[in-house]
């Protein structure tokens, strides 16, 4: 049984973001949204998410609200730089009832809504091993 994984994070920490999806797929777990390649799309042209249209800004945040509700887990990786897309996301899944984990540490107090927080990436997706190992043992294949 592998999880499904839901990665909130600043899109100004791609290099971050994209250890942290390395890290989902080397377990086997499912991402279950890559938001971050077409906001690089959209970064390389000069341009960010409030250069779309109102229709494309409310589709890609609907995107991002199913592949929560898609997700057994969303993974905050506490931001470091500037980003109101991740505090939604978080908001979001406290809102419906979506584990939460933490990671890298942060003075926020809604990160303490969250089901788990840990210090590090790494220490996350230990933690989230464990939850998938306890599905498997509650739901085997």
């Amino acid at each position: 049984m592998t999880i499904k994984v839901y990665i909130a994070a600043s899109s100004r920490e791609v290099g971050r973001v994209r250890e942290a999806q390395r890290m989902v797929a080397e377990r086997g777990w499912t991402l279950t949204l890559d938001w971050l390649t077409p906001m690089m799309v959209l970064i390389e042209h000069g341009l960010g998410d409030s250069d779309l249209s109102r229709d494309d800004q409310a589709h890609a945040a609907l995107q991002d609200a199913e592949a929560i509700d898609r997700a057994d887990v969303l993974w905050l990786l506490a931001p470091r730089e500037l980003t109101k897309g991740a505090w939604w996301e978080h908001g979001y899944a406290y809102g419906t009832d979506t584990q939460i984990v933490t990671s890298g540490g942060c003075p926020s107090i809604f990160v303490a809504l969250s089901d788990r927080v840990t210090e590090t990436d790494e220490e996350a997706v230990e933690y989230m091993a464990t939850m998938a190992a306890e599905y498997r043992r509650r739901r085997p294949a």
